[in-house]
């Protein structure tokens, strides 16, 4: 498991269409504590783990950083 920025979560979020609620719930997690880690907060590893595994199941893949920065996509179908 990669780290999970804020910005990758965010990122991720909006290319699954899930609403923060809807990824809260598949984290286990409350909403709130998903909009406080998107803007910066510190947040328990743990919890981090969480909404990575949860944003994982639903389809997102995760690049290490390079010169253009760490980012999220959609797994590719045929993969």
């Amino acid at each position: 498991m990669l780290p999970l920025s804020a910005g990758q979560c965010r990122q991720a979020r909006n290319a699954l269409g899930l609403s923060a609620v809807r990824l809260a719930s598949l984290a286990g997690i409350s909403g709130e504590t998903l909009l406080r880690f998107e803007k910066g907060s510190l947040t328990r590893a743990t919890t981090v783990q969480k909404i990575y595994a949860a944003l994982e199941a639903a389809g997102a893949e995760f690049t290490p950083e390079d010169s253009r920065g760490a980012r999220a996509c959609l797994k590719s179908r045929g993969a």
